[in-house]
């Protein structure tokens, strides 16, 4: 996703990195993190289930898009995230990020589009016009994810 739609933010949460006092810095690159699964059951025959996923936190900014281009070679899924607070972002997933994904990625990859930010929609101080934009940008991930 394009840059400040929170990717960082949710890399940290699903890595247990999160400290809410503390400012979230900008990804430069990318940065990876390799988080375990771990199965339900806590018998050690079910060890073997337990999987290794990496996540890799993509810069969304144009200049480092070659950087992002060679991490999609390898990829099984990819998470691509917009947010509510930026318009352009939900458009931006079918128009840049996806497009990249299928022309630089292997021929079958999984997809999961997350809209940060939904929170904010519940700011009872928000104008009805913002509100509105929330909700415009939440109607454009939700098609496209379900094309």
């Amino acid at each position: 996703g394009d840059c400040g739609v929170g990717k960082t933010s949710i890399k940290k949460f699903v890595e247990f990195a999160t400290d809410k006092t503390q400012t979230v810095q900008p990804t430069i690159g990318a940065d990876i993190c390799h988080v375990r699964l771990l199965h339900a059951s806590s018998s050690s025959a079910d060890h073997d289930r337990n999987i290794v996923v990496r996540i890799t936190d993509i810069c969304g900014q144009d200049t480092f898009r070659s950087v992002a281009r060679q991490l999609y070679r390898d990829v099984h899924g990819v998470i691509m995230v917009c947010s509510v607070d930026y318009a352009d972002s939900a458009h931006s997933l079918k128009t840049k990020w996806c497009d990249d994904i299928y022309e630089h990625g292997p021929d079958a990859v999984y997809g999961i589009v997350l809209i940060n930010k939904c929170d904010l929609l519940h700011d009872t101080r928000l104008s009805d016009e913002r509100r509105a934009q929330y909700e415009s940008v939440m109607r454009q991930a939700l098609q496209f994810a379900n094309a």
